[in-house]
């Protein structure tokens, strides 16, 4: 056998294997934070809830009543004369009410109060003291009144800020209020004097009597002050018990005759089984009852079961109460799943697709979609005569989103909603329910900011100890924590936001503005805003980032980023609506960047999904008034200057080009415990996000690959806006430099471990992690997808999803007893023949998952473990991914060997670095090293059976086909040329498979030996130009099939331990055009190509004999082509091109051009990436093959880069430099013409192509 020695790595194919699963890493964005924006008057941004232990003061001779914080201090030694002053004198903080009798009407009382207070503001000490014009209207204690904001610098040359307040009572009792506060601690501050102000009782104001009633009106009622209507879809096994138990909170406190409560209730058949287990659709009249375990509130109808997904369902119930109840102001709240801009509160009776015909109810089923809410409502204020809600509030995830709010503004005053996902818990309805009944004179403002301030801090599961316990108990926690405690751990990752509807248009208008001028702003700078503002859940499938991003944190980070007055100054103006929009907003620290609104930023991935998920269609009403989704084509379009040249199609894929990863570096090709592999490489490329380490692990049997690990690799440094964490990468090129022990993870319940892939889930400090499984409820009900996270090592949130697939409206689960959690693995199936790294439309390369261990909930807190790695081969990698969600990725095996060497289910791992292969053998074999000869034997004294692995080489071989091809041919020669071997029969032709993961191909021989018949099989792998493998596998014929099982996993576990190489494989050679049917040397301009000029650049032939193009910034895409011409079944397409200038450009040829200008287009870059598109019109342009970076390209300028592609039928291949690069099919065009392409991605530098020799013909 010759001694050539050829290695050529296969660990290309596992980029294209491996990559989709970091979609689903990057699943939510870097973990923000935001502080709220400017507070103007304390009926801005109240963040800060009152504990539920604080205190309450009252003053008989005021004749008011105040809730003020435990660590707050009083002085009321002289209150009738001097009033009351309330204080944190380590902060510098107080407020000061007092009352007095100016007479007169109650706006001039008011105003003389202001005047007042102005007067007494006047004292010695203080200095620059600046009000706002004039007094605008404010209501406080139940009372219309005045409030005025100023600012001034105290004597210890502090600034402060204040508000002053005054409201008059009937009787002309003014009451003032002086709240103060430095200016750097304000916006805190205020939010907690507004939640004090809330409770304010001022002596006879409450709006008539509020009584409570024990039943509904036996007739149409007298006119209420308020209305609420709960529309509570529980047909849910997730969350119906919850919902149930948010009901009894309701009848807590229940109706009065000031304030009527109404539900209609939707239960789940199977599930939750307490509170009557009835399963069909009910209305209740809700009345006062304090067993939180039993629902005793009047039933009023049973409608059997509905639909509640169907808006007509909601407009019927909200008619019906609002002609039965009515009141002078109208609260309708909606509880279920929600999914943001979609919609959400589905209904699996009847379930289904509905009747819409969306491309989203293929995937979650029927939804309430947001366009049917928007005609529901107006369906039920036209027949009922409303003008508006007072306020709609959505107790469901992910509704705080701008589209959700601009739909509606024509039929609500205020919203209440949330940008994240909503703890089980929900709202604190007891809490806030309680505080209107008490004073039923608050408006949509003053309810909606009692919900946000009761939200958690007051919700009954935790205030009260019997149910706090059961709650602790459900959550594995510590059933001795006293509520503030609880009340922490439940509000760390919560948002909720109260929302003046009214705000909203000058809101879209800001955004429509601050669009315009992001058409002008260099693309990566969106993008990186994009990528790093504070993010939330995804409602939509993991293989993009999550598209629901905080607008005024991205908003935040744009201006910061951009550099632009213009994009500065348009970004100020939607922080300033933003603020008066969001009248109360809270959120926890683990989402600190949000402010109360999110929008629809979508990746390009998603984006292009099914039309952006007919996103214009369901956020009609946004769409018709914002320009957001036409900000959105053109940012995931081409935004070209209207001087362009002729031929222009617009495409998506050139706009971002994938980051660059070097081969790596491996310090050695096996690791084991106390013996780590250091990992070095060196990524490059524009508008770097995220880089990753990667783990995977080759399964002998099956052929496929585990993804084991995969962890953020940290940057250097880190930037930080509003406490959200994201990293800073260096301009210049990042160097990647890790260590990495055998060590995996699992995770366990306190009973059982199972092994778990922990995903990056939030970059920072404390990165959280996620497990993607099959969660399955005692009670037998609906299993659904599952996305466990932990922080710290800690379970810390169960995220179920509607169905089994990780699309559609989340919530969060709260665990039961017995309920069981199924992790599922992810696996990147290495295919067993044929495996072709240049079919990019091949499914055998295909991501799937499978069950992997199941864990139950019981009394112990969920860890994650750590656990040695298994011995055998692995995958490790980096991962490189771009601020748009593309990513690049280089890998290299190495082999894992266990400290105690003992055999796992039979094989024992073997390693042998002279021969640079490892593998797993059965145990009971016996090994023999030949290293003169470089082999190694594995033999069954037993059985008689033998493996024998041989390393060889073959230099002249030109591919490594061809390699193995003579490898095969040596081998199977030891058995023909044997004179003792009789009866040698060859089979006809060899096969492809693999060897570990490296192609291979195999062939099989039967003879006899002694008159024993005998069968072996030679297998040959030639992953490197030096080296050549080859496995001979031997035993008796009758045995050979039953050898199979040993002899497949051996195969199977081969790895070859060398690293640091080329992972582009040689492809095959260029065809020959055989005869020419068409040339042009371009020394003539007869062709009638385009000869022109103009804003854009230039084209034409030059004195060189070639054809030139000159670009501008972004001045293409410049095509031509010749209409005469026609391309023949099979061809060969040929030219010769080059560039100069700036290197982010594309150029190429098209083919297959229709008299319509459709056609298909290969382009390379000066960058050294290639790509084909689709150009079905100017402005559809399907990408087949993305950017994809070569090491066949010639990057230096006026380098010669032949292009080359040849065509059979509606199957093509594609050539760079004389080898094949890609090949596809696609048989939507044909018998076209051909041409040339050329376009300048680069925004501030020109660029010049040349093309020359363009010839077709046939192969």
């Amino acid at each position: 056998m010759s001694k050539h020695r050829i290695r050529q790595s296969v660990l290309i194919l596992l980029i294209s294997l491996l990559l989709p699963l970091l979609s689903a890493c990057n699943d939510e964005p870097p973990a923000a934070t935001a502080t709220p924006p400017p507070t103007a008057g304390v009926q801005g941004n109240p963040k800060t809830p009152l504990s539920p232990t604080n205190r309450t003061y009252h003053s008989p001779d005021l004749a008011f009543s105040l809730d003020y914080p435990n660590d707050w201090r009083v002085s009321d030694k002289n209150a009738s004369s001097d009033g009351v002053i309330f204080y944190v004198s380590d902060r510098e903080t107080s407020l000061w009410v007092q009352r007095q009798e100016f007479g007169g009407a109650a706006d001039a009382a008011n105003r003389a109060g202001i005047a007042y207070l102005k007067g007494v503001n006047s004292r010695p000490g203080i200095s620059q003291v600046v009000y706002q014009n004039e007094p605008t209207a404010y209501r406080a204690g139940g009372l219309d009144g005045l409030s005025l904001d100023f600012s001034y610098v105290a004597s210890n040359k502090i600034p402060q800020q204040g508000i002053f307040i005054a409201v008059t009572t009937d009787d002309g009792q003014t009451y003032l209020l002086n709240f103060e506060a430095p200016q750097a601690t304000y916006r805190d501050e205020v939010s907690i004097f507004d939640s004090m102000l809330q409770t304010l009782r001022i002596s006879g104001v409450v709006v008539g009597p509020s009584n409570p009633v024990s039943k509904p009106p036996t007739e149409r009622s007298a006119e209420a002050e308020w209305l609420i209507m709960l529309y509570v879809d529980a047909d849910d096994n997730i969350l119906e018990r919850d919902m149930m138990v948010d009901l009894n909170e309701v009848e807590r406190v229940g109706s009065s005759d000031q304030v009527h409560i109404v539900a209609q209730v939707d239960r789940y058949k199977g599930a939750f089984s307490g509170m009557g287990n009835w399963t069909s659709t009910k209305r209740f009249y809700i009345t006062k009852d304090d067993d939180l375990g039993k629902l005793n509130s009047p039933e009023l109808a049973d409608l059997g079961e509905l639909n509640m997904a169907d808006g007509q369902t909601l407009s019927d119930f909200i008619t019906w109460a609002l002609v039965n109840y009515p009141a002078r102001k109208h609260a309708l709240i909606l509880s279920d799943h929600g999914s943001g801009w979609p919609g959400g509160f589905s209904d699996p009776a009847p379930g289904g697709q509905g009747r819409d015909k969306l491309a989203l109810a293929e995937e979650m089923d029927d939804n309430l979609w947001l366009m049917e809410l928007d005609t529901a409502l107006d369906a039920a204020r036209q027949k009922t005569g409303l003008d508006k809600f007072e306020l709609i509030g959505f107790d469901a995830c992910l509704m705080g989103m701008l589209e959700v709010y601009t739909t509606l503004t024509p039929h609500a005053r205020y919203a209440v909603a949330s940008e994240e996902v909503e703890p089980a818990l929900g709202w604190a309805y007891a809490g806030f329910l309680s505080q209107l009944i008490a004073n039923p004179a608050m408006n949509g403002a003053d309810l909606g900011r009692t919900i946000v301030n009761s939200y958690i801090a007051q919700d009954q599961r935790i205030l009260d100890a019997t149910a706090r316990r059961q709650l602790l108990k459900e959550n594995d926690m510590d059933e001795s924590l006293d509520s503030p405690s609880v009340v922490k751990e439940f509000s760390v990752d919560v948002t909720l936001a109260t929302v003046d509807l009214n705000a909203i248009p000058t809101l879209n208008q800001a955004v429509n503005r601050l669009s315009t001028q992001l058409a002008g702003l260099e693309r990566s700078k969106i993008t990186s805003a994009r990528a790093n503002a504070q993010g939330f859940e995804n409602a939509f499938d993991e293989s993009s980032a999550s598209p629901y991003i905080d607008l005024g944190h991205f908003v935040k980070l744009l201006r910061s980023q951009s550099g632009s007055a213009a994009v500065k100054q348009a970004a100020d103006a939607v922080l300033a609506a933003m603020g008066q929009a969001v009248v109360a907003q809270r959120h926890g620290p683990e989402r600190p960047g949000a402010t109360g609104i999110s929008i629809y930023f979508p990746s390009r991935t998603l984006y292009r999904t099914q039309d952006n998920w007919q996103y214009t269609r369901i956020a009609s009403r946004f769409a018709q008034v914002s320009g957001w989704d036409d900000f959105l084509a053109a940012h995931y379009g081409s935004r070209r200057s209207d001087a362009a040249p002729k031929r222009t199609v617009t495409r998506f894929a050139a706009l971002s080009k994938p980051i660059q990863i070097e081969p790596l570096r491996l310090s050695a090709t096996t690791a084991a415990a106390g013996r780590p592999i250091n990992l070095q490489t060196t990524i490059s490329g524009r508008n770097l996000g995220f880089v990753y380490h990667f783990i995977g692990r080759t399964l002998p049997e099956e052929q496929a690959i585990l993804i084991e690990d995969i962890a953020y690799v940290q940057a250097a440094d880190t930037q930080e806006i509003d406490g959200v964490a994201y990293p800073a990468w260096p301009a210049e090129d990042v160097a990647v430099d890790l260590d990495w022990e055998p060590v995996l993870f699992s995770i366990s319940d306190g009973v059982a471990a199972v092994p778990a892939l922990l995903m990056p889930a939030a970059y920072g400090d404390t990165p959280t992690y996620a497990v993607e499984g099959i969660y399955r409820f005692a009670d037998g009900s609906s299993e659904r997808f599952a996305r466990i996270s932990f922080r710290d090592g800690r379970l810390t949130q169960v995220l179920g999803y509607p169905r089994l697939s990780n699309l559609g409206a989340p919530r969060i689960i709260t665990p039961a007893r017995g309920d069981t959690f199924t992790v599922l693995q992810q696996m990147r199936k290495v295919a067993s023949t044929a495996m072709d790294p240049f079919d990019a439309g091949s499914e055998q390369g295909a991501a799937y998952t499978r069950e992997g261990g199941t864990l139950t909930f019981g009394d112990t807190a969920w860890t994650v473990v750590e656990r040695p790695a298994p011995a055998g081969s692995y995958v490790i990698g980096v991962i490189a991914e771009d601020l748009d969600g593309q990513r690049s990725a280089q890998f290299d095996t190495v082999f894992v060997e266990n400290a105690q060497a003992v055999a796992v289910n039979g094989f024992k791992p073997y390693t042998n670095s002279a021969l640079a292969i490892a593998l797993l053998y059965p145990a009971a074999w016996s090994v023999e090293e030949d290293a003169a000869n470089d082999m190694v034997s594995f033999t069954d004294d037993e059985n008689g059976a033998l493996v024998l692995v041989v390393r060889d080489s073959y230099p002249d071989a030109d591919s490594a086909d061809a390699a193995n091809a003579q490898g095969l041919a040596d081998a199977l020669a030891l058995f023909t040329a044997d004179s003792e071997l009789k009866n040698v029969v060859v089979a006809p032709q060899a096969e492809s498979v693999l060897l570990g993961a490296y192609p291979a191909m195999q062939r099989g021989v039967t003879f006899t030996l002694d008159g024993e018949p005998l069968q072996a099989l030679a297998v040959v792998s030639s992953p490197t130009r030096n080296a050549t493998f080859t496995v001979l596998l031997l035993s008796a014929a009758a045995d050979f099939t039953a050898m199979q099982a040993t002899f497949q996993p051996l195969l199977a576990s081969f790895d070859i331990m060398l690293t640091g190489l080329s992972k582009e494989p040689l492809g095959s050679p260029a065809p020959n055009i055989q005869r020419v049917l068409w040339q042009d040397t371009f020394n003539t301009d007869d062709s009638g190509l385009t000869d022109d000029s103009g804003d854009w650049g230039a084209a034409g032939y030059s004195a060189a004999g070639q054809y030139a193009v000159s670009l501008n910034p972004y001045g293409g895409p410049l095509y031509d082509y010749y209409p005469a011409e026609s391309l023949p079944a099979s061809f060969v397409l040929q030219a010769a091109t080059s560039f100069s200038g700036a290197a982010n450009n594309g150029y190429g040829l098209i083919f297959q051009v229709t008299d319509s200008e459709q056609f298909y287009s290969f382009q390379i870059s000066g960058d050294g990436f290639f790509g084909l598109d689709r150009i079905d019109d100017a402005e559809t342009v399907t990408t087949l093959i993305d950017w994809t970076p070569s090491d066949l390209i010639l990057t230096a300028e006026q380098a010669i880069n032949t292009l080359t592609v040849a065509g059979d039928g509606g199957a093509y291949r594609l050539y760079i430099n004389g080898r094949q690069v890609a090949r596809f099919s696609d048989d939507r065009y044909q018998g076209g013409s051909f041409g040339l392409i050329a376009d300048n991605y680069d925004e501030q530098a020109p660029v010049s192509f040349t093309f020359d020799q363009l010839t077709m013909g046939t192969p």
